[in-house]
């Protein structure tokens, strides 16, 4: 049995093409509700994030005030842009899996940078047995 398919662009018959139906378009209304909820749950990561982060600038680091809202707002800040970033380089440049990669490897080190500077970043027990907060 052979299929016949015409060409787009020229309404001749392709006897060479496997294509016997038109491909119906990916997503639709099928993918909304994956897109809500992944969407849901990241906005719920975050917001707690944001929490225990403040909880955590507080007690561990013994932040108050203007400093305290202003270090989180500046983070969440930047993390929020960052996004924008690699969806424009994503996009433009350098396509979804080579971004990816770069992202996790720059993600790895900052995580490591950080980790190997705020250990000797966080202020004296004797500082922290105050009773400011």
């Amino acid at each position: 049995m052979e299929t016949e398919s015409y060409s787009h662009s020229t309404g001749v018959k392709d006897p060479l093409s496997l294509e016997s139906k038109p491909k119906k378009p990916a997503g639709g209304w099928r993918a909304i509700k994956y897109i809500l909820g992944n969407e849901s749950f990241e906005k719920l990561a975050s917001m707690s994030l944001v929490a225990n982060i403040t909880v955590y600038l507080r007690t561990k680091y013994n932040l108050n005030g203007i400093l305290l809202v202003n270090v989180v707002t500046i983070w969440s800040g930047s993390s929020n842009l960052s996004s924008i970033a690699g969806a424009i380089t994503s996009d433009v440049y350098l396509g979804r899996f080579l971004t990816l990669l770069i992202g996790t490897i720059c993600s790895l080190l900052a995580n490591t940078c950080l980790k190997a500077i705020t250990d000797d970043a966080m202020p004296s027990s004797s500082y922290m047995k105050s009773d400011s907060f």
